[in-house]
């Protein structure tokens, strides 16, 4: 079992000043001078994403990887276009161009419809 994960009370007042300052500027009228408040914010804001505890190796409740880590699928290679502009769209799971509309269409791009037949046969 994983010890409870808690965050730095610096951190927490810094995210709670954030809240209070947004919920300022949600409740007065656009019209009533909200420029030190969206001021505020915008400084706020700055100092939660350079927080310290941001830069801090992995802890409990951290990922483990970083995100050039994680695992990524494969994009398809990108295949000539064979087909008119006016039949072109996105392939369904990786939005490459492909052949969406007309004979011999699929909302899949070749590579997309192979390991989907790999995957559940036919």
């Amino acid at each position: 079992m994983r010890a409870p994960f808690r965050f730095p009370p610096d951190l927490l007042a810094l995210e709670r000043a954030w809240l209070d300052t947004y919920a300022g500027l949600a409740e007065g009228p656009a019209t009533a001078g909200t420029t030190v408040l969206r001021r505020r914010l915008i400084a706020l804001s700055g100092h939660l994403c350079t927080h310290p505890y941001w830069e801090t190796p992995a802890g409990p409740g951290r990922t483990e990887r970083s995100m050039s880590e994680q695992p990524t699928t494969p994009r398809p290679k990108t295949v000539p276009v064979t087909w008119a502009p006016s039949q072109t769209g996105p392939c369904a799971r990786c939005h490459s161009a492909t052949c969406r509309y007309g004979l011999g269409a699929s909302p899949l791009c070749a590579a997309c419809k192979a390991l989907r037949q790999a995957q559940y046969g036919g």
